[in-house]
């Protein structure tokens, strides 16, 4: 049986957060929209200071999605899904290190 993460009903962007529990270094995401590609555009994010800043952006995942990109170090991530064409719902959001 398999689960996803969706957004609130009725809803056309969410947001997914992970704690990591402190601050480390990441250089890939891996997303997974297969079940529902709703996404028209989101971002990958990482929390400096207050703010949020992109990683990477893109307008559809619509199936699994590899992001690579140079290390760098934070506590906080975001899946940030900015628009959807229906209420936004993802099976998985993977953080890794760079081997």
């Amino acid at each position: 049986e398999s689960t996803r993460w969706g957004a609130a009903p009725g809803s056309r962007s969410g947001w997914v957060e992970v704690d990591l529990g402190k601050e480390m270094e990441i250089g890939r995401a891996v997303v997974m929209e297969t079940e529902f590609p709703r996404t028209q555009k989101f971002a990958i994010e990482r929390k400096q200071g207050g703010a949020w800043e992109p990683i990477v952006t893109g307008t559809t995942i619509a199936g699994r999605r590899v992001y690579d990109f140079a290390p760098l170090k934070a506590r906080y991530f975001r899946l940030n899904i900015i628009e959807a064409n229906e209420v936004p719902t993802i099976e998985e959001f993977q953080l890794l290190g760079k081997e």
